[in-house]
């Protein structure tokens, strides 16, 4: 009888423990949100990565997956992949044909020579650490096609012949032939031993040492009026990031037209000479549009001012400009250039230019 009683004790805690497996595990399930495809944060291989291991998280049925990952879509995602299968349903389609449907669209599989191109053309940029940049390389090789040996020498390769930092090549160049992986380690750790050294022996460039002035009677050289500073190494500053001081601002890069405003200047014209009116001269057909858009915009800065009628007309010339652009040229000389009196300075003879040379003392020599 008392067997019994501990058999029927030993039963109902195993179907406890069983019971509290269940619940903890339906908690689990429940508490668990699986965050939907985000076109612009994610890659669609990334997501479904993501999406495959939510599912074996949560022992998701394999006659319910198809459900869960329709569910998991964004409404336009969902569109395009409702579109794709048209006239079928996707909830009632299989997870393999619905992931396969949305991969050959959204992530259809890049041409190997372009790809390859980009890569091996791939140079660390100015800022960038060392972990960044070789991660940007695997990105990059992943779409070259190369077999898992030839893709770490190739990562090796385009890793040290786009580095920026010329002690690290030197230090690599010392190597014979190493690996990937210790080609890494030594330029990471080349990489943090200048960032420790940079941090101990940066100064500050607001920092300064004052010293007492020297009035010496003795002194051979007049007491200076202005403060002078001494700086020592040029220290480069310790705030980790890039400082540009703008002494003046260049008003060529700006992107717009400036004004002469501190000086006027006067053209005199022959007055017994008539006004030139000169035809207009065709435009090339292929010029057309670009050359009315530049007038447009000319007159809409206020560069040019339109008039119904004028004595003078001048003819343009349209220039194309390396970026495709127009520059607009007006031809004066068959208009306003013969009808200028024009000052003249004649050039002096070569004797006269010697002649005033005579009696000189020190003579410079420049070559333009």
């Amino acid at each position: 009888m008392e067997q019994q009683i501990a058999d029927l004790l030993r039963q109902n805690q195993d179907l406890i423990r069983a019971l509290q497996i269940r619940d903890d595990s339906h908690s689990h399930k429940v508490t668990v949100q699986f965050e939907k495809f985000d076109e612009e944060n994610e890659n669609f291989d990334s997501f479904i990565e993501r999406f495959e291991t939510y599912l074996d998280v949560q022992n998701v049925p394999i006659a319910n997956r198809a459900k869960v990952f329709v569910s998991s879509l964004s409404a336009k995602l969902y569109q395009l992949l409702k579109n794709l299968l048209a006239p079928d349903i996707p909830s009632d389609q299989t997870l393999d044909k619905l992931k396969d449907a949305l991969k050959k669209h959204l992530t259809p599989k890049p041409l190997i020579i372009p790809s390859r191109h980009k890569f091996l053309n791939r140079k660390q940029t100015a800022g960038e650490g060392i972990s960044t940049y070789i991660a940007e390389l695997r990105a990059l090789a992943m779409n070259c096609d190369y077999d898992k040996d030839m893709l770490n020498i190739m990562l090796r390769d385009v890793f040290v012949s786009g580095l920026r930092d010329k002690m690290i090549l030197d230090r690599l160049f010392e190597e014979d032939n190493i690996n990937l992986e210790k080609t890494l380690n030594i330029a990471l750790a080349m990489e943090k031993a200048f960032r420790g050294t940079n941090d101990i022996m940066g100064r500050a460039i607001n920092s300064m040492q004052t010293f007492k002035k020297h009035m010496d009677k003795k002194s051979n050289f007049t007491k200076a009026e202005r403060k002078h500073y001494i700086v020592h190494d040029a220290q480069v500053p310790t705030m980790q990031k890039r400082i540009v001081d703008l002494f003046q601002v260049n008003v060529i890069s700006v992107g717009k037209l400036g004004t002469l405003n501190r000086h006027a200047s006067h053209l005199k014209r022959q007055m017994r000479n008539r006004l030139n009116k000169n035809r207009v001269r065709t435009v090339p057909f292929a010029l057309k549009g670009r050359v009315e858009n530049e007038i447009d915009r000319l007159e809409k800065e206020g560069i040019i001012e339109k008039v119904d009628s004028s004595e003078w007309a001048t003819p343009v010339v349209p220039v194309v400009k390396s970026d495709g652009s127009i520059r607009l040229c007006a031809d004066y000389s068959v208009t306003l250039n013969p009808n200028l009196i024009v000052p003249q300075h004649p050039l002096p003879r070569l004797d006269e230019i010697f002649g005033s040379l005579n009696g000189g003392k020190q003579f410079t020599k420049i070559r333009f």
